[in-house]
């Protein structure tokens, strides 16, 4: 019961947030879909994936979901982006009580950054910040 109330708290959080369809998001229909977490390149050094797939979701309303609610790692992920054709910025829910109490481990999408959109089409999507590369193959 204490669960179903925590998702319904924060579900009605995030559904009162104004999201802005305009100039904050990317236009390119190829970034609005699942993508699987391929690679990671740090310093130009591969490193290691969790064994778990990272799966992401792009929906076009700027949410951003990478684990579901009753997940453990659902804390530790953005809840939503902002960008361009060029460029996308994770959002992270700072706010959350529940989420406070959470000890995530680094997940690999940096708050704060401005992640380069390297590579956007059909079969990939790579990310870059600084010495990090994130690459992605679409989810069939």
């Amino acid at each position: 019961m204490k669960r179903l109330l925590v998702f319904l708290f924060l579900g009605s959080l995030l559904a009162c947030q104004n999201k802005d369809t305009g100039p904050n998001l990317p236009t390119s229909d190829a970034l609005y879909r699942s993508w699987q977490l391929t690679q990671v390149l740090s310093n130009g050094q591969p490193v290691a994936l969790d064994p778990t797939p990272t799966v992401v979701t792009f929906p076009r309303d700027g949410s951003f979901r990478g684990a579901l609610p009753n997940d453990g790692r659902w804390c530790c992920e953005p809840v939503a982006f902002i960008g361009s054709d060029t460029s996308i910025q994770f959002i992270w829910d700072t706010s959350s009580p529940t989420c406070a109490l959470v000890k995530c481990r680094a997940s690999v999408f940096t708050p704060d950054v401005a992640w380069q959109i390297t590579t956007l089409n059909d079969t990939t999507l790579a990310l870059t910040s600084a010495t990090t590369t994130l690459t992605f193959a679409p989810v069939r």
